[in-house]
């Protein structure tokens, strides 16, 4: 078997079908991939919903139970059981265009990685608000393509939502460290580079990423993913970088000048009103959508205030990167 597909879940019954039936409708052998899932919802709520989905699609499914199984654990749990050559780790809340499998194939044939990624996106039938945080995520505006958007960067680290690698790899370095609470995914990654093992992009294996409904749903994952970026500092020295303050500095100036302009009537300096107002331009062309524009603003908005009240946290307080037991 080449590939095995392994996702972490944790109720979220509706987003479990969905990510089934994308995995069903691949386009690629059947015998030569399978799905495990590794869950954490409490007294096995989730079963009966994946067995329901699996027969529906009649694609079969491994499922994995363990009251709260975190995140890394459920990763690592479902590898052990992975019959696949390779190891392909993505989020519950992703889609997967029925030639996903295929791209990474032919990824893999013209490039030979020990490891991997994929970029994510979102398709026409997502609403306003997923496309807006999609682009908010995803823009080499906002985030500088680290997520696999491009090429640019001068070190490409593969996350958690759309990650793979040989099982050997994986074995070689350990796995997902448990003790990492959050950014256990780009931990991973580091750790595989440092190994001296082949690392890229795959930019046609593209995954098709839900994320949050809501705002504030949204502004609590990526608060998160602040927390992690000092956590991953702390592991990793050398591995914080000014780009990675970029929004620490931009939230601070931002709350700074709108105090300082309530205070003394000085208006907002040009540069953050500009800032914030490129995403409404470039997601509204990018979706020929001026609502998806107006969004954009606001996912922009949630994201870097969300991400420095997580860094910040992290770096006051000690943030989310403890160790159990």
């Amino acid at each position: 078997m080449k590939f095995s597909l392994i996702s972490p879940t944790f109720d979220r019954p509706e987003e479990v079908r969905e990510f089934i039936a994308s995995a069903a409708a691949l386009r690629y052998d059947r015998g030569d991939f399978e799905v495990i899932l590794a869950d954490g919802t409490p007294q096995d709520g989730l079963r009966a919903t994946v067995e329901a989905a699996s027969r529906s699609a009649g694609l079969p499914v491994i499922f994995l139970q363990e009251d709260y199984l975190p995140v890394s654990d459920a990763r690592n749990l479902a590898a052990r059981h992975a019959q696949g050559d390779y190891l392909i780790f993505l989020d519950s809340d992703c889609l997967l265009p029925e030639d996903y499998l295929q791209h990474l194939s032919d990824g893999l044939v013209a490039e030979g990685w020990d490891a991997f990624g994929g970029p994510d996106a979102a398709p026409e039938e997502f609403s306003a608000l997923q496309k807006a945080i999609s682009f908010s995520m995803t823009s080499f505006w906002t985030t500088g393509g680290i997520r696999g958007g491009t090429t640019r960067t001068a070190t490409y680290y593969p996350r958690g939502f759309n990650m793979g690698m040989k099982r050997s790899v994986f074995e070689s370095v350990g796995g997902y460290d448990v003790h990492f609470k959050t950014g256990e995914d780009v931990d991973l990654s580091i750790r595989i580079q440092q190994a001296g093992f082949r690392v890229g992009l795959i930019p046609m294996a593209v995954v098709w990423h839900k994320r949050r409904s809501t705002l504030p749903q949204f502004f609590k994952q990526v608060r998160r993913f602040g927390a992690a970026r000092w956590a991953l500092a702390q592991r990793h020295p050398g591995q914080l970088k000014v780009t990675h303050l970029f929004p620490v500095f931009l939230t601070l100036g931002t709350l700074f000048s709108i105090l300082l302009g309530a205070i003394s009537g000085v208006p907002l300096p040009i540069v953050f009103i500009g800032y914030f107002l490129v995403p409404a331009v470039l997601a509204g062309a990018q979706y020929r959508s001026p609502r998806i524009g107006f969004l954009a603003v606001a996912s922009t908005v949630a994201m870097m205030s969300g991400y420095a009240f997580g860094f910040l946290e992290a770096l006051l307080g000690g943030g989310l990167h403890k160790k159990r037991g």
